[in-house]
């Protein structure tokens, strides 16, 4: 379920434990997750930036990523 927010707090979690971790996919659901009402974990963004890198939402300009097939969304018209 697209607007699930457990599951994409879950995929975000997956994809930190995938070799070499997919950074920018488990933050793109973190972010969806919290968009949808998940309360702001900063241990999950402690994992999501390393300390170079500052914590931000992802761009409101970027397709967003379907839970099931991680393809882009269709653009409104």
């Amino acid at each position: 379920d697209p607007a699930l927010k457990s599951a994409h707090y879950d995929l975000a979690r997956l994809f930190l434990t995938v070799d070499p971790p997919d950074r920018e996919k488990a933050k793109n659901h973190y972010w969806k997750a919290v968009e949808l009402g998940l309360a702001a974990d900063s241990r999950m963004e402690a994992l999501l930036n390393p300390p170079d890198e500052p914590a931000k939402a992802p761009d409101p300009a970027l397709p967003a990523i379907t839970a099931v097939t991680n393809k882009p969304a269709a653009k409104p018209e």
